[in-house]
This record gives structure tokens, C-alpha cells and sequence, in this order.
């Protein structure tokens, strides 16, 4: 059975991708500012947290800048 849009298959999701949309999203809290809960900045730190675990389970290595 195939997914439906926008949701993951847990068999075929590819965690580099993810691991990427995560970066964007991390860009994007920035660019966005503070919401009401959090503050851009530790929206930012939470998504690149999340990009980091999902590129070790990729082996994806970042350079450290």
C-alpha cells in the first residue's frame, strides 16, 4: 500500500533528506523571529539538533563552521 502525501514510510524515508528539510526549517525559525512559546533562536537550535541525529544515522558528516 503506498503512502499517503506528506506522510513518511518508515521502510523507504531517506534520513539525509530529512536531516535537510530540517536545516531549511532551522533557517526559516530565524528568518520567522519569536513566536509566542519559544524564541527563534531555540526553535533554530532544536531543528539543527534534530538535523544532526537524523545525518548520524545517515552518515552524513558536516564540516564544523
Amino acid at each position: 500500500m503506498k503512502p499517503l502525501p506528506g506522510q513518511l514510510d518508515l521502510f523507504d524515508h531517506d534520513p539525509g533528506k530529512l536531516a535537510r528539510a530540517y536545516r531549511i526549517a532551522a533557517e526559516a525559525a530565524l528568518a520567522q523571529g519569536d513566536t509566542e512559546f519559544f524564541t527563534a533562536q531555540q526553535r533554530h537550535d532544536n531543528y539543527t539538533a534534530e538535523a544532526e541525529r537524523l545525518e548520524a544515522l545517515a552518515g552524513i558528516k558536516r564540516n564544523a563552521a
